[in-house]
């Protein structure tokens, strides 16, 4: 059953007029006859594939920096909390929110004035390129 499986198999990889014991005879008939630049040839036609082969599968293997996943904590707040309690909650909170949000716009424009001095240096219109 195994036989007849990968003989069907093969022909249906191979073009219509060949079979597996045809390429068989054509290989057997190639190799008896003794001339050097065959062998050449055929280890070229080897080589060449085997080459191709290996570079796809070396170049597949990255190892990437394994990144942690951010954590984010949620608090667990009673579903008898009021309206009140939440707005005291979200005032209390405000000033260090704004302090973040500050903090991370004042990053956000030092790094743009970086990249406008290096354009400046460049010599690149940075203000030209928006409109």
């Amino acid at each position: 059953m195994c036989a007849k499986a990968l003989y069907l198999f093969a022909m249906a990889i191979l073009p219509r007029p060949t079979s597996p014991l045809a390429a068989w005879r054509d290989f057997r008939d190639f190799a008896r006859t003794p001339r050097k630049h065959k062998i050449v040839f055929a280890a070229l036609a080897c080589v060449f594939p085997a080459f191709l082969l290996w570079a796809m599968v070396h170049d597949a293997k990255v190892d990437e920096e394994w990144i942690p996943p951010t954590i984010v904590y949620v608090k667990q707040w009673p579903a008898s909390r009021t309206a009140a309690e939440a707005r005291a909650q979200q005032a209390k909170d405000l000033p260090a929110e704004l302090a973040a949000r500050k903090e991370s716009e004042d990053a956000a424009e030092a790094r743009r004035q970086a990249y406008r001095r290096l354009a400046d240096k460049m010599g690149i219109d940075v203000d030209k390129q928006r409109k």
